[in-house]
């Protein structure tokens, strides 16, 4: 008598299939980002100091295109890499703003200057931190 019930590899792979589609839900962490921006940036210098190296007068056509694939993925992979950082960062300053403001915004009548200069001052900072941290690389005269 055959079964009617669903094979267990069947439902076995599936399974697995869902778990793995669930994971790639969650967002990578900045920290996360940073890494694999750290990672990519290790990895495209690689390629290019072996692409130094290696590459010669005597090497093939062939090898040439071979070191620019190599150093192309790299490179995409640190582009793609940096992206993410600085999605991050633009984050980071766009929450550090949208705090900042809403404490302004709620500050009443009845609030002691104290108090409000203390936690205005507090939240500037954060938005100073998040505005340097994404504006890092930018040289600004």
């Amino acid at each position: 008598m055959a079964s009617t019930s669903t094979p267990r590899w069947l439902l076995a792979t599936a399974a697995l299939g869902l778990s793995a589609a669930l994971a790639g839900c969650s967002s990578p962490s900045p920290d996360q980002n940073a890494q694999a921006a750290c990672s990519a940036r290790a990895a495209l210098t690689q390629s290019v100091k072996d692409a130094q190296t290696n590459l010669t007068s005597s090497s093939t056509v062939a090898e040439y295109k071979s070191a620019r694939e190599n150093i192309k993925k790299n490179y995409e992979d640190l582009n793609r890499a940096l992206s993410n950082v600085q999605a991050d960062r633009k984050k980071d300053m766009e929450n550090a703003w949208k705090t900042f403001d809403e404490k302004v915004e709620n500050l009443n009548d009845e609030t002691s200057l104290t108090v409000a200069a203390t936690e205005v001052k507090q939240e500037l900072t954060k938005l100073q931190q998040a505005q340097d941290s994404a504006t890092a690389d930018i040289k600004c005269n």
